[in-house]
């Protein structure tokens, strides 16, 4: 419907969970940013050439191949359609799993049950630590009038120290207020994912490249092609990450340096499939 289809663009516009669109990528390549090699562990790259009917076929190759041929990779290059076709059923598979979807939202409301509490009790302290400041203050401001001399210039002294202390108390308490907004937004953001990952089938058809692109990255970190023993591993975004304890996910950025090439791709292992099929591994 017109409503979903909004809502869908709505997210992706918004940078949901904290993957919105990229600079500089070319959203006729879905995979763009987030394919790697599973030979060498290096970044998968975009080409495209045209054959002898002039038509333009566009693939992914391995950046180590590209630029040092096989000396560099023996990975072959990739048909792009083919590849992006697989990894397209793979992202539907996963996000029309119900299950997958409660538990997000299942580790979502306990984390942002437990982060609402920690961050609302330290609230509350510096309130009434502001509280008692502030009563102290008044009190001296009606006691200095009286007191002259050493006395007075303690008391001012007093004042002094109690203006700074409430200073840095409504810097932590403003900081306290703006982390109970972004946790707000944080937890309208996944809930609006969640609901996009179960109509993901059905909205697809109904983008253009770039949304298809921004649908693919919300839902994938890295893809780990490895066409001659027939893997693909696709390493997905954890949506509820960022509600669990002590979590930290540096964002993806495709124009950070490569990995080291002693790195291992970070993604599960898979069995080995037939190669020329290059089905999708579990």
């Amino acid at each position: 419907s017109e409503e979903l289809f909004a809502r869908v663009q709505s997210v992706l516009t918004s940078k949901a969970c904290g993957r919105g669109r990229r600079r500089g990528r070319n959203p006729e390549y879905l995979l763009q940013g987030i394919a790697w090699c599973g030979l060498c562990g290096k970044r998968i790259t975009t080409t495209a050439g045209r054959g002898r009917n002039k038509e333009v076929y566009r693939y992914y190759v391995c950046s180590n191949h590209g630029r040092k041929g096989r000396d560099g990779c023996t990975h072959p290059r990739l048909g792009a359609e083919e590849l992006e076709q697989l990894v397209v059923s793979r992202v539907k598979a996963r996000c029309t799993d119900p299950l997958l979807r409660e538990e997000i939202v299942a580790r979502m409301e306990v984390g942002r049950v437990e982060a609402m509490a920690a961050i609302t009790s330290e609230r509350e302290r510096i309130v009434a630590d502001e509280a008692k400041l502030h009563a102290e203050g008044r009190k001296l401001m009606d006691a200095i009038g009286s007191e002259t001399g050493t006395q007075g210039k303690l008391l001012a002294e007093r004042i002094g120290e109690i203006e700074a202390q409430l200073d840095v108390l409504s810097t932590e308490r403003c900081s306290l207020d703006a982390q109970l907004r972004g946790l707000q937004n944080a937890t309208e953001q996944v809930r609006a994912t969640v609901n996009i990952l179960e109509v993901f089938d059905a909205v697809w058809d109904e983008f253009e490249a770039a949304e298809k692109q921004d649908l693919v990255h919300l839902v994938v970190k890295r893809v780990v092609v490895n066409e001659p023993e027939g893997k693909l591993d696709l390493e997905f975004h954890d949506l509820a990450a960022p509600f669990e304890p002590l979590a930290t996910e540096p964002e993806d950025d495709p124009d950070h340096d490569e990995p080291p090439d002693d790195e291992e791709p970070a993604v599960a292992p898979s069995a080995p499939v037939t190669a020329p099929a290059m089905e999708a591994s579990p």
